[in-house]
Formats: structure tokens, C-alpha cells, sequence
């Protein structure tokens, strides 16, 4: 492959791919290691056999692509896999988390639930630091009050006597 050394890059040597931004700072070195896993994800030359619950993975990607980097890519397939994963996935995605109603509501009631107990965890431990801030505050505030505080002086307010001289 070809090389080239990249203006501000002390040296180093880098591919074309790794200069070529796309969207969000990914480079296309990035791109294509992404796409790379998701083709090794979805396809297993070992049992030769395709892993469908990766399509909403590949619809997720080309939409992605197909919004943020089309211009990079000039890829003339894009449109037709996002077309193509778009009707796969309508198809695979509801079957996700069970075939039955019962077993799709039991899923989401036990995903919900985990939802639920971290958020309440995050919410309670967002008061605890809270709370300790502003114990702190209220410590450093009324040791400021307490302290160095002379005839005719206001409480907290410290004045350099240089200055007055």
C-alpha cells in the first residue's frame, strides 16, 4: 500500500485511510474496521450461516453512512443495502426479544426494571455528592465566618492592613 507522511505528524508514516476523515472524526481506516467486524459478526464461514440478529446492526450502519458519510463514501450500493437491511431488520427486529406478545412484554418488563434501578441509583448517588458539597461549602463558610474576626470587622470579610496603611 502507499504511503505517506502527514504535514504535522512528526514522521510518522500513515495511509491515505488514516487522513481521510469522515464524520465525527472517523477516519476511514475506522470505517472500514467497522464494517470489517460487522461482516464477521453477521457471517460465520466456520458454520456457514448467517447471524440475522446482526441485521438491525447492518440497517443501523448504512443508515449511519448513508446520512453522515455518503459524500466520502460515493458508495452507488449504499441506497440499495440501506433499502434492503431497512426490510430485513422490520422483519427480525420485532422477533428480537421474543416471538410471543407475552415473551416480548415479559423481555421489556425485565429490561425496563434494569433501566429503573439504575436510573434510581444514579439519581441517589447524584444527591449523596450533593449533599456532601454542600456540607463542604457550609464547613468552609463557617470556619471563613468564625475565624480572624476583629473588633469592627465583618464576619468572612478579610482585608489586607497593608493596604489600609
Amino acid at each position: 500500500s502507499q504511503r505517506a507522511v502527514a504535514v504535522g505528524t512528526g514522521g510518522k508514516d500513515y495511509d491515505a485511510a488514516d487522513m481521510v476523515e469522515c464524520h465525527d472524526g472517523e477516519t476511514l481506516r475506522l470505517l472500514h474496521a467497522r464494517w470489517k467486524k460487522l461482516h464477521e459478526d453477521i457471517w460465520s464461514a466456520k458454520t456457514g450461516e448467517y447471524n440475522i440478529s446482526k441485521i438491525p446492526d447492518v440497517y443501523d450502519c448504512t443508515k449511519y453512512d448513508a446520512i453522515h458519510n455518503h459524500a466520502a463514501l460515493a458508495l452507488r450500493h449504499l441506497h440499495r443495502l440501506y433499502h434492503t437491511a431497512k426490510t430485513l431488520s422490520e422483519f427480525v427486529a420485532p422477533s428480537e426479544y421474543g416471538m410471543t406478545r407475552m415473551q416480548r412484554l415479559d423481555m421489556g418488563s425485565k429490561i425496563c426494571g434494569n433501566l429503573m434501578d439504575k436510573l434510581v441509583c444514579d439519581i441517589e448517588g447524584a444527591v449523596r455528592e450533593s449533599h456532601r458539597q454542600l456540607d463542604a461549602q457550609n464547613r468552609r463558610s463557617e470556619a471563613l465566618s468564625d475565624s480572624d474576626v476583629e473588633d469592627g470587622e465583618q464576619p468572612g470579610l478579610r482585608i489586607n492592613k497593608a493596604y489600609l496603611e
